[in-house]
């Protein structure tokens, strides 16, 4: 039985909580406003999912546009998720296990 490798946390995972505290203390420093403490927790927040939103739709652009040789060095799960991509792009509904 083939065994997957672990997922490795991405920069972007390990910035969120930074990012967000930091924003908190920051404006709430310079403020002395918890409401716009926690609007800027919110927005720091909310500009890392986008970051992340936007990265993974390159990564899928990337993806669709695989060529032979790019599928020919792909690992198993980089296979599957190229497939589920291909078959989403057909209509079907697919999980990527």
């Amino acid at each position: 039985m083939a065994r997957r490798k672990k997922k490795q946390s991405s920069l972007l995972e390990l910035l969120v909580a930074p990012v967000m505290l930091g924003a908190f203390f920051l404006v709430f420093s310079a403020t002395k406003s918890l409401v716009a403490g926690g609007i800027a927790f919110l927005m720091g927040g909310l500009i890392l999912v986008v970051i992340g939103q936007m990265l993974k739709s390159v990564r899928l652009e990337k993806l669709k546009r695989s060529g032979i040789a790019d599928i020919d060095k792909m690992d198993g799960y980089n296979f599957e998720k190229y497939l589920g991509q291909m078959f989403r792009s057909f209509g079907y509904q697919t999980e990527v296990t």
